[in-house]
């Protein structure tokens, strides 16, 4: 089985057994062959806004505003944004974030 369809099998079939704790250690045990992003999703699939946290800061740069907005986390948003000197990310995130109120 090639390691690409191995971790993603292996992410999907433990956040469905509800096994955060052994997720995380396949996160560390190397260096994900399918990006950091899949963890995220299925942590956001079952709600687990706490466990995406801890993956959030390994994804890929080009993407990582929009996954912490699609988690929720707009202030970490905006500072990845404003880290990356990204104008168009900074929009992006005042555009996705819920009017106060």
């Amino acid at each position: 089985m090639p390691d690409r369809r191995y971790w993603w099998l292996r992410i999907l079939t433990l956040a469905e057994k509800d096994e955060w704790s052994d997720l995380e250690t396949l996160s560390k045990s190397k260096k994900s062959p399918v990006g950091y992003e899949p963890f995220v999703d299925v942590c956001l699939k079952y709600a687990k806004r706490d466990e995406a946290l801890k993956y959030l800061p390994k994804c890929r740069d080009d993407i990582k505003v929009k996954y912490y907005v699609k988690a929720e986390f707009y202030e970490e948003a905006a500072q990845v944004a404003f880290e990356q000197k990204d104008d168009s990310a900074l929009v992006f995130v005042q555009n996705k974030c819920p009017a106060s109120e």
